[in-house]
């Protein structure tokens, strides 16, 4: 591994890392589940706390899979990836047993739900928060077990 590969894949991990701290802070102050009732009365601190939530889950997913996972690759497992589609990255990465693929597209598909919610669909956010809540711990396990491995 080049000395400039894994700098940047030590500092893309440590930017995840803070992202997934703060996750599970945003997390703490939330609820253990959220109904639809608690969005619509908007009180200040949950909404603050979903607000929080969404962004790192956002940031969180935006960095994992913008920088991460190929540097990870690449750097780590020495995949001559550099240039590859994200798609054939993250089936490179299911394939080696660190992800499913699908799965990632549901993180992607969540991220993008929860950065463009629409406050009528109280219902549908409750849901996806909920799933979003999962996620978020799938997402700091997968953070976790990257950085264990690139640190051996």
């Amino acid at each position: 591994m080049t000395v400039d590969a894994a700098n940047k894949l030590r500092e893309a991990l440590a930017e995840c890392s803070r992202h997934a701290f703060y996750l599970g802070k945003a997390r703490q102050r939330l609820p253990q589940s959220i109904e639809a009732r608690q969005l619509e009365a908007s009180e200040e601190s949950l909404v603050a706390a979903l607000d929080q939530f969404a962004y790192r889950f956002a940031r969180l997913q935006d960095a994992l899979g913008q920088r991460v996972l190929r540097l990870f690759l690449v750097a780590i497992l020495r995949e001559p990836l550099e240039d590859a589609p994200m798609r054939d990255v993250l089936d490179r990465l299911e394939r080696l047993g660190y992800l499913n693929a699908d799965r990632w597209e549901e993180y992607r598909a969540v991220r993008n739900a929860l950065v463009h919610e629409y406050p009528e669909e109280v219902e549908r956010r409750a849901a996806r928060l909920h799933l979003a809540f999962n996620m978020a711990a799938e997402l700091a396990s997968l953070l976790d077990r990257l950085h264990g491995e690139a640190n051996t």
